[in-house]
């Protein structure tokens, strides 16, 4: 499969976007970027510790530096965002226009259980972290609804959902 423009999986902090990218990746001998691995090897510093010292707004003031730099590249790749970057209005004009924007949407208590003991996470490192979760879902997940493609996955193994993934793709961009 030769992509004619990148895809851009988006979706909940662990939804799979990473190993998914990087097996969509493999699978169609493309490239693959994750972007908070892309920041946190430009600052040298954990996403984490970023927040912390510097705040949400100018992590995600960067963030937007990097989509806009890596969307826009060739050949088309497969990128991972994160969590939070398709829900600028500023993000997803770059990303339509470059990329074809894939949600992962996973059931949110699948996610939970994936994340909740997670130390990486700056956003669920307060107090309350479910109720943080249950809010970021509500908030994000319409936003995430309004990518070119949402696929449906579930608890099964990473090939089940790789298949799942693969074939929902090919069927949007056979169209």
């Amino acid at each position: 499969m030769t992509l004619k423009k990148s895809l851009f999986l988006l979706g909940m902090m662990g939804s799979g976007k990473t190993r998914m990218g990087e097996l969509l990746a493999e699978q169609w001998q493309c490239g693959f970027v994750d972007l908070d691995k892309i920041f946190e090897s430009r600052t040298q510093t954990t996403i984490v510790e970023y927040f912390a010292q510097h705040g949400e707004q100018q992590f995600r003031d960067y963030e937007h530096q990097i989509i806009n730099e890596y969307c826009p590249q060739t050949p088309p790749m497969v990128i991972s965002g994160g969590g939070g970057a398709f829900t600028f209005e500023r993000n997803r004009t770059i990303i339509a226009e470059h990329c074809v924007s894939v949600y992962l949407n996973v059931d949110p208590n699948v996610i939970w259980e994936r994340v909740k003991d997670k130390r990486h996470r700056p956003l669920l490192l307060q107090e309350n972290p479910r109720e943080i979760f249950d809010n970021l879902y509500q908030k994000r997940h319409p936003i995430y609804s309004h990518a070119d493609l949402v696929v449906n996955l579930g608890e099964g193994s990473k090939d089940y959902n790789l298949k799942i993934l693969s074939n929902a793709i090919l069927a949007k961009l056979d169209q």
